[in-house]
């Protein structure tokens, strides 16, 4: 039986659905009025031709989904209120079968550059070589669409992240680290990678934490970390991917 997810039981959900699939997934918490401002402006889209350019900082087509109105269907899938589902598909993503397949990208839109990018060439040929050395350049945010030549989809959008800052990152309010009953730092490749940067001030407060039950959290100082807090959430243990009743 399906049944409404409350804040907490979410965000226990989502911190298994990052850990058991090594992503991140981005919570968006604000408030009603500004998620029914948002879904008012859901159904305008912005065309883009083939090789133009859409940007992204004010694209009425970009659409935070408020997370705290999904419904858990299994461990790969959950139902928005609006009724479509999101779901984690683990395979070959140049050989899915979709209306848009989205290859993240450099400024010059290289197909080379990347393991993304050389996966979409491999399949779709020459042609989707020829499309994208039209496109010219990228900032940071803007996509262009091109055909998907042998791709089985119906286009593709080249999309231009954020520069990689060599590991400084933006600044955020709280980083969240999924851990273990003890919050050992070293137990898993996430609190390892915080420890190496925050230092030992975070371990001690960790330590000083005692045990932590599937879904409790506990909160920490950032030490040297880039943020105003460490959030440090005990997930449900692995269950070999069988999920939950």
């Amino acid at each position: 039986m399906k049944k409404q997810v409350d804040m907490e039981a979410t965000n226990t959900i989502i911190s298994e659905i990052e850990k058991n699939h090594r992503c991140v997934v981005e919570k968006d918490i604000r408030s009603e009025e500004t998620h029914e401002k948002t879904e008012k402006s859901a159904g305008e889209v912005t065309a883009v031709a083939d090789g133009g350019i859409a940007t992204g900082t004010s694209d009425p087509s970009t659409m935070n989904l408020p997370y705290h109105s999904m419904s858990f269907v299994n461990d790969n899938e959950v139902k928005m209120a609006s009724g479509q589902k999101i779901t984690i598909v683990v395979g070959d993503l140049a050989k899915q079968t979709v209306d848009v397949i989205v290859n993240t990208t450099n400024d010059k839109v290289d197909l080379n550059a990347n393991p993304c990018g050389k996966a979409l060439l491999k399949v779709a040929g020459q042609e989707l070589l020829n499309e994208c050395q039209k496109i010219g350049s990228l900032k940071p945010g803007d996509m262009a669409s091109t055909g998907p030549a042998k791709l089985n989809c119906k286009r593709v959008y080249h999309v231009r992240s954020s520069s990689w800052d060599n590991g400084k990152g933006a600044p955020v309010d709280v980083i969240v680290n999924t851990t273990n009953d003890k919050v050992d730092l070293n137990a898993n490749p996430c609190g390892k990678a915080l420890l190496k940067v925050a230092g030992q001030e975070l371990l001690n407060e960790c330590q000083k934490i005692g045990s932590l039950k599937p879904g409790d959290m506990a909160s920490t100082g950032p030490a040297k970390l880039n943020c105003k807090r460490v959030y440090h959430v005990r997930s449900s243990s692995w269950d070999d991917g069988k999920g939950a009743p």
